[in-house]
Protein backbone atom coordinates (compact mmCIF):
# COMPACT_ATOMS: atom_id res chain seq x y z
CA UNK A 1 0.00 0.00 0.00
CA UNK A 2 1.34 3.42 -0.95
CA UNK A 3 1.89 5.83 1.95
CA UNK A 4 -0.50 8.70 2.25
CA UNK A 5 0.98 11.99 1.12
CA UNK A 6 -0.17 15.54 1.82
CA UNK A 7 -1.90 17.56 -0.84
CA UNK A 8 0.52 18.79 -3.45
CA UNK A 9 -0.64 22.41 -3.46
CA UNK A 10 1.47 23.67 -0.56
CA UNK A 11 3.93 20.78 -0.33
CA UNK A 12 6.94 22.82 -1.51
CA UNK A 13 6.27 25.42 1.16
CA UNK A 14 5.70 22.99 4.05
CA UNK A 15 8.11 20.05 3.58
CA UNK A 16 11.87 19.77 3.07
CA UNK A 17 14.27 16.90 2.42
CA UNK A 18 16.55 15.09 4.88
CA UNK A 19 19.58 16.74 3.28
CA UNK A 20 18.12 20.24 3.68
CA UNK A 21 17.21 19.43 7.28
CA UNK A 22 20.74 18.16 7.99
CA UNK A 23 22.24 21.40 6.68
CA UNK A 24 19.89 23.55 8.76
CA UNK A 25 20.49 21.63 11.99
CA UNK A 26 24.20 21.01 11.43
CA UNK A 27 23.69 17.27 11.73
CA UNK A 28 24.37 14.25 9.53
CA UNK A 29 21.56 12.82 7.42
CA UNK A 30 21.83 9.61 9.47
CA UNK A 31 21.10 11.58 12.66
CA UNK A 32 18.23 13.40 10.96
CA UNK A 33 16.74 10.05 9.92
CA UNK A 34 17.07 8.82 13.49
CA UNK A 35 15.30 11.93 14.80
CA UNK A 36 12.51 11.34 12.29
CA UNK A 37 12.22 7.67 13.34
CA UNK A 38 11.98 8.81 16.98
CA UNK A 39 9.27 11.33 16.00
CA UNK A 40 11.38 14.24 17.29
CA UNK A 41 10.97 15.71 13.81
CA UNK A 42 7.70 15.03 12.04
CA UNK A 43 7.43 13.99 8.42
CA UNK A 44 6.46 11.26 5.99
CA UNK A 45 7.91 9.10 3.22
CA UNK A 46 7.26 9.31 -0.50
CA UNK A 47 6.24 6.23 -2.48
CA UNK A 48 9.93 5.90 -3.38
CA UNK A 49 10.97 5.85 0.28
CA UNK A 50 12.39 9.39 0.45
CA UNK A 51 11.73 11.42 3.55
CA UNK A 52 9.89 14.70 3.54
CA UNK A 53 10.12 16.52 6.87
CA UNK A 54 7.75 19.16 8.13
CA UNK A 55 9.44 22.55 7.96
CA UNK A 56 7.82 23.90 11.13
CA UNK A 57 8.81 20.75 13.03
CA UNK A 58 12.42 21.28 11.94
CA UNK A 59 12.31 24.93 13.07
CA UNK A 60 10.80 23.91 16.42
CA UNK A 61 13.60 21.38 16.93
CA UNK A 62 16.17 24.03 16.01
CA UNK A 63 14.76 26.46 18.59
CA UNK A 64 15.00 23.78 21.28
CA UNK A 65 18.45 22.49 20.26
CA UNK A 66 20.47 25.42 18.82
CA UNK A 67 24.08 24.86 17.84
CA UNK A 68 26.88 27.46 17.68
CA UNK A 69 27.87 29.02 14.37
CA UNK A 70 30.72 31.31 13.45
CA UNK A 71 29.97 34.80 14.66
CA UNK A 72 31.28 37.83 12.83
CA UNK A 73 32.95 40.79 14.51
CA UNK A 74 29.98 42.90 13.41
CA UNK A 75 28.01 44.25 16.44
CA UNK A 76 24.98 41.97 16.57
CA UNK A 77 22.47 44.51 17.86
CA UNK A 78 22.97 46.52 14.67
CA UNK A 79 23.14 43.62 12.20
CA UNK A 80 21.05 43.64 9.06
CA UNK A 81 20.05 40.43 7.27
CA UNK A 82 18.95 40.38 3.63
CA UNK A 83 17.07 37.39 2.20
CA UNK A 84 17.11 37.71 -1.57
CA UNK A 85 16.96 35.75 -4.79
CA UNK A 86 18.67 38.53 -6.75
CA UNK A 87 21.52 36.73 -8.52
CA UNK A 88 23.64 39.89 -8.81
CA UNK A 89 23.53 40.60 -5.09
CA UNK A 90 24.25 36.97 -4.24
CA UNK A 91 27.18 36.88 -6.68
CA UNK A 92 28.65 40.03 -5.10
CA UNK A 93 28.63 38.67 -1.55
CA UNK A 94 31.74 37.45 0.25
CA UNK A 95 31.35 34.69 2.84
CA UNK A 96 27.77 35.70 3.51
CA UNK A 97 28.37 39.47 3.65
CA UNK A 98 27.44 42.10 1.07
CA UNK A 99 29.24 45.44 0.92
CA UNK A 100 26.83 48.33 0.29
CA UNK A 101 29.24 51.23 0.81
CA UNK A 102 32.83 52.00 1.81
CA UNK A 103 32.50 50.39 5.26
CA UNK A 104 28.86 49.32 5.37
CA UNK A 105 28.21 45.56 5.32
CA UNK A 106 25.03 43.54 5.64
CA UNK A 107 24.60 39.79 5.98
CA UNK A 108 22.99 38.12 2.97
CA UNK A 109 21.51 34.73 2.11
CA UNK A 110 19.45 33.24 -0.69
CA UNK A 111 17.97 30.53 1.54
CA UNK A 112 14.91 31.03 3.73
CA UNK A 113 15.92 28.11 5.92
CA UNK A 114 19.44 29.47 6.40
CA UNK A 115 17.90 32.81 7.33
CA UNK A 116 15.79 31.07 9.98
CA UNK A 117 18.94 29.46 11.32
CA UNK A 118 20.78 32.79 11.49
CA UNK A 119 17.82 34.46 13.21
CA UNK A 120 17.82 31.66 15.76
CA UNK A 121 21.53 32.06 16.49
CA UNK A 122 22.10 35.80 16.68
CA UNK A 123 20.32 39.10 17.16
CA UNK A 124 19.39 41.16 14.14
CA UNK A 125 17.77 44.55 14.31
CA UNK A 126 16.51 44.55 10.73
CA UNK A 127 15.47 41.89 8.25
CA UNK A 128 15.07 42.77 4.57
CA UNK A 129 13.16 40.39 2.29
CA UNK A 130 13.48 40.56 -1.49
CA UNK A 131 11.98 37.37 -2.90
CA UNK A 132 10.05 36.66 -6.08
CA UNK A 133 7.52 34.37 -4.41
CA UNK A 134 3.77 33.99 -4.29
CA UNK A 135 1.72 35.96 -1.78
CA UNK A 136 0.96 32.79 0.22
CA UNK A 137 4.66 31.86 0.47
CA UNK A 138 5.63 35.34 1.66
CA UNK A 139 2.83 35.43 4.20
CA UNK A 140 3.87 31.99 5.50
CA UNK A 141 7.44 33.24 5.86
CA UNK A 142 6.30 36.29 7.82
CA UNK A 143 4.20 34.05 10.10
CA UNK A 144 7.24 31.87 10.81
CA UNK A 145 9.29 34.96 11.66
CA UNK A 146 6.62 36.29 14.01
CA UNK A 147 6.47 32.94 15.84
CA UNK A 148 10.24 32.75 16.10
CA UNK A 149 10.66 36.28 17.43
CA UNK A 150 7.79 35.88 19.90
CA UNK A 151 9.28 32.64 21.29
CA UNK A 152 12.71 34.21 21.69
CA UNK A 153 11.35 37.59 22.84
CA UNK A 154 13.32 39.34 20.11
CA UNK A 155 12.49 42.65 18.48
CA UNK A 156 12.78 42.74 14.71
CA UNK A 157 11.88 45.19 11.99
CA UNK A 158 10.94 43.50 8.71
CA UNK A 159 11.06 45.41 5.44
CA UNK A 160 9.53 43.52 2.53
CA UNK A 161 10.27 44.55 -1.04
CA UNK A 162 7.77 43.20 -3.56
CA UNK A 163 6.40 44.86 -6.67
CA UNK A 164 3.82 42.28 -7.71
CA UNK A 165 1.34 41.83 -4.91
CA UNK A 166 0.03 43.12 -1.62
CA UNK A 167 1.08 40.93 1.29
CA UNK A 168 -0.92 40.76 4.49
CA UNK A 169 1.45 41.83 7.26
CA UNK A 170 1.01 41.28 11.00
CA UNK A 171 -0.15 44.11 13.21
CA UNK A 172 2.65 45.92 15.07
CA UNK A 173 3.56 44.24 18.35
CA UNK A 174 6.29 44.36 20.97
CA UNK A 175 8.29 41.92 18.83
CA UNK A 176 7.60 42.79 15.20
CA UNK A 177 7.31 45.85 12.99
CA UNK A 178 6.65 44.96 9.36
CA UNK A 179 6.63 47.24 6.32
CA UNK A 180 6.05 46.55 2.64
CA UNK A 181 7.72 48.73 0.00
CA UNK A 182 6.26 48.40 -3.52
CA UNK A 183 9.55 49.07 -5.27
CA UNK A 184 12.63 47.28 -6.54
CA UNK A 185 15.35 47.02 -3.90
CA UNK A 186 18.24 49.34 -4.76
CA UNK A 187 21.61 50.01 -3.13
CA UNK A 188 20.28 53.38 -1.94
CA UNK A 189 17.51 51.54 -0.05
CA UNK A 190 20.05 49.24 1.59
CA UNK A 191 22.24 52.16 2.61
CA UNK A 192 19.29 54.06 4.13
CA UNK A 193 18.07 50.97 5.98
CA UNK A 194 21.58 50.24 7.24
CA UNK A 195 21.92 53.78 8.60
CA UNK A 196 18.57 53.41 10.37
CA UNK A 197 19.69 50.12 11.92
CA UNK A 198 22.87 51.74 13.29
CA UNK A 199 20.70 54.31 15.05
CA UNK A 200 18.96 51.36 16.72
CA UNK A 201 15.58 52.77 15.82
CA UNK A 202 12.48 50.81 16.85
CA UNK A 203 9.75 52.29 14.67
Amino acid sequence: MKPKTPKQTNQRQIFITSGETAKILGLSTVTVQKLADEKQIMGWRTSGGHRRLHRQSVLDYLHKHPFPIAISDQPTEHCVLLITDDSKKLAAQQEGWLRIGHQEMIQITGSIMEAMLLLNQRTFGLLIIELDRSTSELELLIQDLVKSCTKQKLRLIITLFTTKQKVQLPNPSEHIRAHQIPDKLKTSHLQALWIGSQMNRWI
